[in-house]
């Protein structure tokens, strides 16, 4: 049998977002088929980011939920469910559940995700220390983490005052 990933990455490219997930998962027994199941970790990913393309955001983060279970150091997992979290509105589940990883976190994304999170939270002393460990070198992310470190600064001083 050839390798299953393949028809799946078509139909995700192609936007056919349901045609995908139905050949990579059972709705009546909700679980992946078998031809999925023996690398659970990436095809729980995958159907994770279907369902987050599809804006089936709660269907997505149990999703990513399963793909960090069958491997508890995968930082692409935690990060997706950050940004779930964040698309469902969801700022302090984001906070703690993985507040956590952010120590041992090499991640930028990850970071920048959780700072954003501490942000909305009106969390700004905070936030500010994450958006500051972004380097330089990640340009675009850098800009991005230190726009949002002066809206922090600024908002620390009104709240000073």
């Amino acid at each position: 049998m050839l390798e299953p990933y393949p028809q799946i990455y078509r139909l995700s490219t192609a936007g056919q977002y349901d045609d995908a997930i139905g050949l990579l998962f059972d709705a009546h027994t909700q679980t992946l088929h078998s031809d999925f199941a023996a690398n659970a970790n990436h095809s729980w990913y995958l159907l994770g980011d279907l369902y987050f393309k599809s804006q089936r955001y709660s269907d997505a983060l149990e999703a990513f939920q399963h793909a960090l279970a069958a491997r508890e150091d995968d930082m692409a997992a935690v990060l997706a469910i950050i940004n779930t979290h964040h698309a469902l509105g969801e700022p302090q589940k984001t906070i703690s559940r993985f507040a956590k990883f952010i120590k041992r976190c090499k991640d930028h994304d990850v970071i920048y995700n959780y700072a954003n999170a501490l942000f909305d939270l009106g969390r700004y002393a905070e936030a500010s220390v994450l958006y500051s460990k972004i380097p330089y070198a990640n340009k675009h992310l850098y800009r991005l983490a230190h726009n949002n470190l002066k809206l922090a600064k600024a908002k620390l001083t009104r709240q000073n005052k």
